[in-house]
């Protein structure tokens, strides 16, 4: 793990109200979005901190801090929030730390275990779809609204300074009927990136501990995370057992009916990569990499004809 400095004015935030003093802060794995870091109290405690100081940044924090808060109540396995806080300056949510595998550690695992792939992709489609048929208490205004989450992303978007034929693109796609239609809870960034594994043990197969990442949660069409998982497999370049497992633990009948299609799915994707790209600054790798995978996105097998 890398050190993390931890910005004086935010120290000054988590001790009170965590109610202990910070001993170490290390980074995590991925975290591009916002600050975010592990960090060890002097209580014994190990927790996740994840704070913005940016408007957009803050509101996906608070957002995320909202979500966690109404599933607590309900079955997902998500991470226990312990302490939440904002103001004009912070926003700020504390989550336990979950012992385990950080989703993308898996991979090479993978590769070389066509049965690990199947299971893996199975336990993702299952949990997916467990999200999607949840109804936690309501998340009211338009911050939960995910149709109103790609208009604000087609506004960032345009103003982002992005080379024009990812702004000509993105706003296609960000308007696209699909993100008007649908009203499931969604995760809005699921994927093996946002997952922790339970750490594998002798005699026990690989078992998903916790969802985590939640800033971009909301109600809208569940296509849109369906898709994007399934693009992530692909871009992953993962054993073709792990689609076929995701389309079957999902249920393939649920997939059917969301009316999918090539356009479609691609307009869900480019979307979501859109509202990415949205939250990075000019100029850097991290931009550049979203530029490079909008410009490179092209069709997907069909969800539909995989195995099964």
């Amino acid at each position: 793990m890398t050190a993390v400095v931890v910005p004086g004015p935010l120290a000054d935030r988590l001790e009170p109200l965590l109610g202990c003093r910070l001993r170490t802060a290390e980074a995590t794995v991925g975290g591009h979005s916002n600050l975010v870091f592990i960090c060890a109290l002097s209580d014994g405690r190990r927790v996740v901190v994840k704070a913005a100081t940016s408007s957009a940044k803050r509101a996906d924090v608070e957002r995320e801090a909202a979500v966690l808060g109404v599933l607590a109540d309900e079955s997902l396995p998500v991470a226990r929030m312990v302490a939440a806080s904002h103001d004009d300056e912070w926003a700020v949510v504390v989550t336990e730390h979950l012992e385990g595998r950080d989703g993308l550690s898996v991979v090479p695992d993978m590769s070389l275990d066509p049965d690990l792939a199947a299971r893996t992709g199975a336990l993702m489609g299952e949990t997916l779809r467990a999200i999607h048929t949840t109804a936690p208490r309501p998340l009211p205004g338009d911050a939960f609204d995910r149709g109103a989450q790609a208009t604000a992303a087609m506004d960032a978007i345009r103003a982002s300074g992005a080379p024009a034929d990812i702004i000509e693109s993105s706003v296609v796609a960000l308007g696209d009927p699909l993100h008007r239609r649908g009203l499931a809870f969604m995760h809005g960034d699921p994927g093996l990136h946002n997952i922790v594994w339970c750490a594998a043990q002798p005699g026990r197969p690989l078992a998903l501990r916790a969802v985590v990442d939640w800033e971009l949660a909301g109600w809208g069409n569940p296509m849109v995370d369906v898709a994007w998982v399934w693009w992530t497999l692909w871009f992953r370049g993962l054993p073709p057992q792990t689609g076929q497992a995701f389309a079957d633990g999902y249920g393939r009948w649920a997939i059917e009916a969301m009316g999918w299609s090539g356009d479609t799915v691609d307009a869900a994707v480019r979307s979501q990569m859109a509202a990415l790209l949205a939250r990075t600054e000019p100029g850097t790798e991290v931009r550049k990499l979203w530029v490079e995978r909008i410009r490179g996105l092209g069709a997907l097998p069909d969800i539909r004809s995989t195995g099964g």
